[in-house]
């Protein structure tokens, strides 16, 4: 079943001692996983994602970009991001202050989220910061924002979201690819009431087929697709979903 709205405090066992962190916001099938770094600890405190200055941050986009309603309150924006069908997890589950955790710990965090990309079957994995992006694909990235080519996790294409300090052009694009990213989803699905990992395997051509059109956003004849521009923001045409 669904997690219920907050606070969404749980434990984990780390060196054979409970550490407190934040459960893992699973999405339905054929929406979107939001991928952050490791949980605050003012985040896990609160028992809501990212209620840190750069956190909420992150909301305000999200309210931007159309992927959560305009009303949301901040505090408890991972509930309404739930409520679209949306899901949130950490590379690293051990809490951190920002920048703390070593390259190292999150990348043993790696397998952990392709394992669970594989079981809930987003249509597509975002990256909030790019530093997790560039560690879950093993290689030096070089966009700045938007649609990661050659890049895919469980076989989920991978998004990444406008840095916190980028400019505000940078921004504005990204935002408004994401707000595409999102329109590309299907718009109605019969969604079984069981957990997802036991879902049958009868929506995995769907899924198969919403990956494929998300996909398709970003122009792949070129390098430089998902990179920024000196143009005005992208007015990109979704596939019908």
């Amino acid at each position: 079943h669904r997690p219920a709205p907050g606070p969404h405090r749980t434990a984990i066992v780390v060196d054979g001692a409970p550490v407190e962190t934040l459960a893992d916001l699973p999405p339905l099938r054929d929406r979107l996983l939001f991928v952050g770094l490791n949980p605050s600890p003012v985040s896990v405190e609160a028992g809501h994602y990212h209620e840190g200055r750069l956190g909420r941050t992150f909301w305000r986009r999200l309210v931007t970009a159309g992927v959560i309603p305009p009303a949301t309150p901040i505090e408890t924006a991972d509930d309404a991001l739930m409520a679209a069908g949306h899901g949130i997890t950490d590379l690293l589950k051990i809490p951190t202050a920002r920048d703390e955790a070593t390259d190292a710990l999150l990348t043993a965090g790696v397998g952990p989220l392709w394992q669970k990309i594989a079981i809930w079957r987003p249509a597509a994995v975002v990256f909030i910061y790019k530093r997790a992006a560039t560690i879950s694909a093993g290689r030096p990235l070089a966009e700045a924002w938007g649609h990661l080519p050659g890049v895919a996790l469980a076989g989920r294409p991978c998004f990444l979201m406008p840095g916190p300090y980028a400019p505000v052009e940078q921004v504005d694009e990204g935002l408004n690819f994401l707000r595409n990213l999102a329109a590309a989803l299907p718009t109605t699905r019969d969604y079984p009431a069981g957990p997802s990992s036991n879902w049958s395997s009868s929506s995995s051509s769907s899924s198969s087929s919403s990956s494929s059109s998300i996909s398709s956003l970003s122009p792949s004849n070129s390098s430089d697709a998902g990179r920024p521009t000196t143009n005005a923001p992208k007015r990109l045409t979704c596939p019908s979903a």
